[in-house]
């Protein structure tokens, strides 16, 4: 198995795109990557080389002074970062954490026991997002994302449209840019791809 270099996720050693956030991985070649930690978020943050003295964390929007490096490792060669998302990707942003969610093409289930990093809506303020709130799917024919409400008590909202749990059988085409409420947690639409 090896890890994701976007998301750490675990993949087959012979996987050349991630099964969870769709990056690709790097061809066959050793190199030492560099990481600081966010004082902020702790988020390990990668660093082009040792001797850069600022890098800018994306977890928490913010620029930081590198007074150390926290860690490095032996690893495969990264890929520039706009080369990662070459299959549409769909990324939710938590509106008041800016915490991203990176959703596949193959979709799936999104909540608080859904595929996509189900440990982020284990803090008490989550509690009205359901286990399984929506279900996300893409078709590659039209090229367009979708949502299907699935909670059973709590109400979905895209673009200020309410959805209750009795209308669940609703599958809704999302746009860039649009905001999805799962009961009262909001998210912003953004597509790449």
């Amino acid at each position: 198995m090896k890890a994701c270099d976007i998301c750490g996720a675990s993949n087959d050693d012979n996987s050349r795109i991630c099964n969870v956030c769709g990056g690709r991985f790097a061809e066959k070649s050793v190199s030492y990557v560099y990481y600081v930690r966010c004082n902020t978020c702790n988020a390990d943050i990668l660093v082009q080389n040792e001797k850069q003295d600022k890098v800018f964390c994306k977890t928490c929007d913010k620029e930081l002074v590198i007074d150390g490096i926290v860690h490095s490792v032996s690893r495969r060669e990264t890929i520039a970062e706009e080369e990662l998302y070459v299959e549409p990707t769909l990324i939710l942003e938590e509106v008041k954490s800016k915490h991203k969610f990176i959703i596949p093409k193959e979709g799936g289930v999104f909540g608080r026991y859904g595929q996509f990093d189900p440990h982020f809506f284990q803090d008490e303020r989550f509690s009205r997002v359901s286990r399984r709130h929506i279900v996300i799917s893409y078709d590659s024919d039209s090229n367009k994302w979708s949502v299907k409400p699935n909670s059973e008590t709590n109400d979905t909202y895209i673009d200020g449209r309410t959805f209750k749990p009795s209308m669940n059988s609703i599958a809704v085409e999302i746009r860039d840019g649009q905001m999805i409420g799962l009961a009262d947690i909001y998210f912003k639409v953004i597509i790449n791809g």
